[in-house]
C-alpha cells in the first residue's frame, strides 16, 4: 500500500517514479540510482538501514533519503502544479541481460493511453475486483495499479513471494471474489488444477496472461 501511495505520490507532484526492487543486488541498486540522476530515494523504516548503508558504500551523492512513515502530513489542499500530456510518468529498467541495463522512459500520455487501451479491451468498472502480483519493477503492474485506480474499481495487492504454498493464494481469490485475474502464465498453470479441486472461481470474468512465452 505504501508503494501504490509513494506512486501516486511522486506523479501529483510533477515527478517521475523509477521503483528499485527489494529483490535486486546493492550494485544494480546503485548503478540504477547513478544512472537516472534520482534526486528523492522514498523508502521505509525497515528498508532504510540497507539504503544509508547503500548509499554511503557506493558513494551516491546528491540525492535525499525520505522514510515514508516519518513524512506522511494529511492536507485536503490539490497542488497548484499545471502537467503536460509530455510529463515524465515513470523510468523502468531493462533487466540488462543483453548488456547495460537501460532505462525506458514513459509519459503520462503514454501511460494513460495504456491504461485506456486495457480498460476498453476488459470493460472495466467500478465494480472489478484486480490482482496485484507483479513486481513494481514491471510494466505488469501498473496495468493492474492505473487500469483499477482509475476506473474506480478495487485493487488487490499479494505478494506471492512471501508465501509457502499456493492455497493461500487461491483461498485469497475466492475468499475477495475477485473479477480478474493477471499473472504470468507459469503462475496460472500451478493455481489452475488446485482452482478445479476448490470448485473454481465464479466471480472470475477475465483471466489476464501475459509477461513471459506462453
Amino acid at each position: 500500500i505504501s508503494m501504490v501511495s509513494a506512486i501516486l505520490g511522486a506523479l501529483k507532484i510533477g515527478g517521475a517514479y523509477l521503483p528499485i526492487e527489494l529483490n535486486y543486488p546493492d550494485r544494480r541498486c546503485a548503478f540504477i540510482l547513478r544512472d537516472s540522476n534520482a534526486t528523492i530515494l522514498l523508502t521505509d523504516r525497515k528498508n532504510s538501514p540497507r539504503i544509508f548503508k547503500l548509499i554511503n558504500e557506493e558513494r551516491i551523492d546528491n540525492i535525499q533519503i525520505v522514510c515514508i512513515e516519518d513524512s506522511i502530513q494529511e492536507s485536503s489542499e490539490n497542488l497548484n502544479i499545471l502537467l503536460s500530456e509530455q510529463n515524465k510518468a515513470y523510468i523502468l529498467y531493462t533487466s540488462g541481460s543483453t548488456g547495460v541495463p537501460k532505462g525506458i522512459v514513459q509519459t503520462h500520455r503514454g501511460l494513460l493511453q495504456h491504461i485506456r487501451v486495457y480498460t476498453d479491451n476488459f470493460r472495466i468498472t467500478e465494480k472489478d475486483k484486480l490482482t496485484l502480483f507483479s513486481s513494481y519493477g514491471h510494466d505488469a503492474s501498473l496495468m493492474d495499479i492505473f487500469s483499477a485506480l482509475l476506473n474506480g474499481a478495487t485493487l488487490y495487492p499479494f505478494n506471492i513471494r512471501k508465501i509457502s504454498n499456493f492455497e493461500r493464494l487461491i483461498e485469497f481469490v475466492q475468499k475477495e471474489k475477485l473479477t480478474i485475474y493477471h499473472s504470468v502464465p507459469s503462475l496460472f498453470r500451478v493455481l489452475v488444477s488446485e482452482f478445479a479441486k476448490k470448485g473454481g472461481i465464479n466471480t472470475l470474468r477475465y483471466v489476464v496472461l501475459g509477461g513471459e512465452p506462453t
